[in-house]
């Protein structure tokens, strides 16, 4: 069967009549004469489109490569497109949702209709290997001229089904992107307390940058400047993005010696193209999931950790024996083999990335809070774990929240005091309106519902009566240094949770009579230094020091 035509993507150095080696995609030699056809007016066809992206293969099709359509030709090797490097660069998985913005601007078809060889390669056609090496065994017939705009997305969400969720939410929005799109992702993704991140690859049009990298509407603003100057100035801004390559055969070139084999070869090479394309979406989940293990249970098997860095080592293995095997194929046509038989003859084990059959399980969240009702006022993101304002780490303040939105899965525990002390409340559900613990809060607690409740193992002593730690000092110990043989500070009162004590002994040394405090207590006398000790303990897990 004769070669057939293929469509690539533009390279710079690709143009009418040039040569191309069909396996690499590589510029050879002028080979045909370049003259051609007038321009054919397609319209301009125009539009941008919203659509989700769920795989590296996804995102190929909107930059417009088909490894069918070009059979593999320039995926490998030197012919690589900066197309193929946007698309791995972009890392799509699985488990965050991908938005593509794409405008293809079809402003005209140029092709060569008298396919003639220029003089240099005639005195050659008899000498098929010499032609093939100086001119390879296809050419550059037509292009599409216009330009190519996609604007990629990426909301980082941790599973599959949150990306879902907020796709629907976003689904109405599919079609022009427009204002009211952008305002509408910022809208659903501040709901959700994600962050946005967006890049954009464009082939003809003016220089365009985005100056944050966080806000889609720069990306529609980046968008409608280029589709604008492709329209109002298409002789300084439109380029060819689009080549259809012909067999030189067809010019009254020789047929290859090796047709055979370099069909073999195209197959392999589109067989490695879209075997790529799966082990990038796999080696891109398993680099997000060690990336973000704070985000994600660990517990599913034993081990888990370490099964998922050895599935991410492996498949990078993967991905350079796929590489290897198409550069193989490439360089020897006749030994042509697909990435398994390749890698059985190179003694490499193939695959070497398995997927772990329990991946870890996101942990739902987060968790934000608000110093006015309705969700309202200055706010606060937060994750599974412990905020205390005594060191700072509530931004909207002491004694300020009031209310909070709290996702499916997790727990707030609201302190009344600094460290995790008083008295608690536990909030499952969002509350626009806390009432009666209104403006109360000065520390807290983010956990997983049916976790064992936090406990909190550390007792606060201070200098003032009346638990006053604003005017005065305090300090904060546990059953493990919380034993002071003659302490150099005076204390009067203490904060001293459930579960916990603080023996006092009336003489240094741990001696003399002995009092304990097992709550929260105002007035503990006056306990002058050096003249009293005392011993925190947990009533929980240990009995009395005496």
């Amino acid at each position: 069967m004769a070669l057939q035509q293929i469509t690539v993507p533009h390279l710079d150095t690709y143009n009418f009549g040039v040569g191309v080696d069909r396996l690499s995609g590589s510029a050879m030699n002028l080979v045909v004469n370049p003259t051609p056809s007038p321009p054919v007016a397609s319209g301009a066809n125009q539009g941008f489109e919203v659509s989700r992206i769920t795989s590296t293969s996804d995102l190929q099709q909107k930059l417009g490569i088909d490894a069918d359509a070009s059979y593999g030709c320039a995926a490998f090797g030197t012919g690589v497109s900066a197309r193929f490097g946007f698309a791995r660069e972009s890392q799509v998985h699985s488990a965050s949702l991908f938005m593509a913005v794409t405008a293809d601007l079809h402003l005209a078809d140029l092709s060569i209709t008298d396919c003639k060889l220029t003089d240099a390669a005639a005195s050659a056609a008899d000498r098929p290997d010499i032609f093939s090496q100086r001119y390879g065994d296809m050419f550059a017939r037509a292009c599409r001229r216009g330009g190519l705009f996609v604007g990629l997305i990426r909301v980082e969400t941790f599973d599959e089904s949150e990306a879902t969720s907020i796709e629907a939410e976003l689904h109405g929005s599919y079609g022009a992107f427009d204002a009211s799109v952008a305002a509408r992702f910022k809208d659903v993704t501040s709901q959700h307390h994600v962050n946005v991140y967006c890049k954009l690859y464009a082939e003809g049009g003016p220089p365009l940058q985005l100056t944050d990298p966080g806000n889609p509407e720069l990306l529609l603003q980046a968008a409608n400047t280029w589709m604008t100057a492709l329209q109002t100035d298409p002789d300084r801004y439109s380029r060819p993005y689009v080549w259809t390559l012909a067999p030189t055969s067809i010019a009254e070139g020789p047929l290859p010696l090796n047709q055979a084999q370099i069909q073999q070869a195209q197959d392999v090479l589109k067989f490695c193209a879209k075997q790529r394309t799966d082990l990038d979406d796999q080696v891109n989940l398993l680099n997000w999931w060690l990336q973000h293990p704070d985000r994600y249970d660990w517990s599913g098997a034993p081990n888990l950790m370490q099964d998922v860095t050895h599935a991410f080592t492996g498949t990078q293995t993967d991905l350079d024996t796929v590489a290897r095997c198409a550069s193989a194929a490439i360089d020897d046509p006749a030994s042509a083999a697909l990435p398994a038989g390749f890698a059985a003859r190179e003694g490499i084990a193939y695959p070497a990335g398995q997927m772990p059959a329990v991946p870890p399980k996101p942990f739902p969240g987060p968790v934000m809070i608000f110093d006015q009702v309705n969700y309202a006022g200055n706010s606060q993101i937060l994750r599974r774990g412990q905020y205390d304002q005594g060191l700072g780490q509530l931004t909207v303040g002491n004694d300020a929240i009031k209310s909070v939105q709290v996702p499916a899965g997790l727990v707030v525990r609201l302190y009344e005091h600094f460290h995790f002390q008083g008295q608690f409340i536990d909030i499952r559900d969002s509350t626009q309106d806390l009432e009666t613990w209104d403006a109360k809060t000065s520390s807290l607690i983010v956990y997983t519902d049916g976790d064992t409740p936090p406990r909190t193992t550390s007792v606060v002593l201070v200098q003032l009566p009346n638990n006053d730690t604003w005017d005065g000092p305090f300090w904060v110990y546990s059953a493990s240094d919380g034993s002071q043989s003659e302490p150099n500070m005076v204390i009067r009162s203490g904060l001293i949770p459930d579960g916990m004590a603080v023996t006092f002994f009336d003489q240094p040394g741990f001696a003399g009579d002995h009092r304990d405090y097992t709550q929260d207590t105002p007035d503990m006398g006056d306990n002058e230094p050096g003249q009293y000790s005392f011993i925190v303990w947990d009533r929980v897990l240990g009995t009395p020091p005496y």
